[in-house]
């Protein structure tokens, strides 16, 4: 699943989460199978388990980065949440990611469905 959405966003580029929902077979979450996507204390998205870890790895690896986006993008995808901390986002080919923005503003993905923290996002050597 994280070669598929690497794939979609260098193809495509700008890919909204309700683009991978539609797009990446199991990214697109359950009632039983779903976990909340969070940056900081803001929302993401919602996918599922394995649509969460492989968005992870990808983000972790520096293969895909994110970007801020209107809500416009999401409305034109027939999509609209209603959580009051949503942060609309697209992601990005990973040669966009700026590794020397110091913390906090190179945040990392943090995943957990009911305690949302900030992490700061480490630079991997080469």
């Amino acid at each position: 699943m994280a070669d598929a959405i690497v794939a979609i966003v260098e193809a495509r580029d700008f890919v909204t989460f309700a683009e991978l929902d539609r797009l990446v077979a199991g990214f697109k979450s359950e009632p039983d199978n779903s976990m909340t996507i969070c940056l900081g204390p803001k929302m993401l998205w919602v996918a599922s388990k394995a649509g969460q870890a492989a968005l992870c790895k990808v983000w972790d690896e520096g293969r895909v980065c994110a970007s801020s986006a209107s809500t416009l993008t999401y409305l034109i995808d027939g999509v609209m949440l209603q959580a009051k901390n949503w942060v609309p986002l697209v992601l990005r080919p990973g040669r966009f990611t700026n590794f020397h923005t110091p913390p906090p503003g190179n945040l990392a993905f943090f995943l957990e469905p009911k305690i949302l923290k900030s992490v700061s996002r480490k630079r991997k050597k080469k």
